[in-house]
């Protein structure tokens, strides 16, 4: 009796905690797609690619400084939970550790404009990029750890008022200063700096000077290093378009297709969304007949659906682009389809391929990625020369059909759940049919 009445508080936990981080998550989500139609209308396009670059390469920023300590991090507190002199090592040395990090690539990043090599870029874009993740990091750093601890209420308030008041001082000091990149960026820096000590007040009692031993560091480095590739991976996709754009045509052409990406980021909401659902009911009844069967049917839904994707996707695309965009942003309303097929494909990675959790070969997907990157690459090379800026989105969706393919076929054989790989390929055909003779 004592066992089941621990396992339902255990489980009651869990849906409060869940509750606060997916209300933290939706409402960051949320003011994101709000705030998406008035940049793009405030800011001129070429500034709302920088804008684009800068939102990215912040969040690389802090991906290739946090060394995967995210993750690694989460281990160790679970299992020295009690020790608090080894937490509060724990949360100083991460955060020194990242923002020094930081600090080296900052460095290097002025050694190159020196000497020229960014010449889009003006030295205040690499000073506010810097100061801005800086503190953005630090924010997020103490979120992850008060997450790991248990306390999700807190966890949810620094990762839902970070978020906010550095978008939100970005939009406010445009309003007062005009719409241009330097005021986004003074207030966003204004905004993040707020929320570090937001976040430095949340986890006050953990911030002592105390670093972790030698042995307790590299017990922490041999947990994080080797979550980078797979983080890396996953940015790499979303950096490779944008890099052909901006080397083949200019920041103008690149804010037309920034804004069609930051339009498809509302369908991975959505497919995370769904999978945050659906996917740990399935995990943890994969070797039950009802757990595989629910697997196959959302397989079967989630393929089938990509054909009226398709079609809905060229009908609305004029209205899409308008309401987040405007008439400025029309030219790019032809690659609105294959972004959000891109987009639908790739979330095939959320919802599926459990054979590479169950048989722990998560480093297969970290290889597909790099591979569905590369096959970007070089068909973007290939369909430039035919179809310009749609090219690339082109190039991006077919990539994302061989690379869902791939994964899901590796998947079975790792671990068989009998789904219809028929209906994935006829449906993902027809989808691109439509995509292809009618957008």
């Amino acid at each position: 009796m004592r066992t089941f009445v621990g396992k339902n508080q255990l489980l009651k936990q869990g849906l409060i905690d869940t509750n606060y981080y997916f209300l933290a998550q939706i409402g960051s989500r949320l003011i994101g797609i709000l705030i998406l139609p008035v940049f793009a209308r405030l800011f001129s396009i070429e500034d709302f690619a920088l804008y684009d670059l800068f939102i990215l390469a912040s969040s690389l920023l802090m991906l290739l400084a946090g060394l995967g300590m995210d993750s690694g991090s989460a281990v160790m507190i679970a299992e020295n939970r009690s020790n608090h002199q080894l937490l509060r090592s724990l949360l100083v040395t991460t955060l020194t550790i990242n923002l020094a990090t930081t600090g080296l690539f900052w460095f290097i990043a002025l050694v190159v404009w020196y000497f020229g090599f960014t010449e889009k870029f003006s030295l205040f874009f690499i000073h506010g990029l810097f100061i801005y993740t800086w503190f953005y990091q630090f924010s997020y750093q103490i979120y992850n750890f008060i997450r790991w601890l248990g306390n999700a209420r807190n966890a949810a308030i620094v990762n839902f008022f970070s978020y906010l008041l550095a978008i939100g001082g970005g939009l406010f000091y445009i309003l007062i200063g005009g719409a241009t990149l330097t005021n986004y960026i003074i207030g966003a820096t204004g905004g993040s700096v707020i929320g570090a000590l937001l976040s430095a007040y949340q986890a006050r009692k953990y911030l002592r000077c105390n670093f972790l031993k030698p042995q307790h560091f590299k017990d922490l480095m041999r947990l994080s290093l080797p979550y980078v590739p797979t983080y890396l991976s996953s940015y790499l996709m979303q950096f490779v378009d944008r890099l052909l754009i901006t080397t083949f045509f200019g920041l103008p052409t690149l804010g037309l297709y920034a804004l069609v990406n930051r339009v498809g980021q509302v369908v991975t909401f959505g497919l995370q969304t769904i999978s945050s659902g659906f996917r740990p009911i399935i995990t943890a009844n994969y070797s039950t007949d009802e757990g595989q069967s629910l697997s196959r049917k959302v397989f079967n839904i989630f393929w089938l659906l990509s054909i009226p994707v398709s079609a809905i996707s060229i009908l609305l695309a004029p209205t899409i682009i308008n309401l987040f965009g405007g008439v400025q942003y029309e030219m790019a309303t032809s690659v609105l389809p294959f972004i959000i097929l891109s987009v639908w494909f790739l979330g095939s990675f959320f919802l599926f391929g459990f054979g590479y959790q169950i048989r722990r070969k998560t480093i297969y997907v970290t290889l597909i990625t790099l591979a569905v990157v590369a096959l970007v690459y070089l068909l973007s090379i290939v369909l430039i020369n035919f179809s310009g800026m749609v090219g690339i989105a082109q190039a991006t969706c077919i990539s994302a059909v061989f690379g869902s393919w791939i994964y899901i076929f590796i998947s079975e054989k790792l671990y068989r759940f009998q789904y219809s790989l028929r209906t994935m390929v006829i449906s993902t055909f027809l989808s691109l049919i439509i995509a292809f003779l009618f957008s």
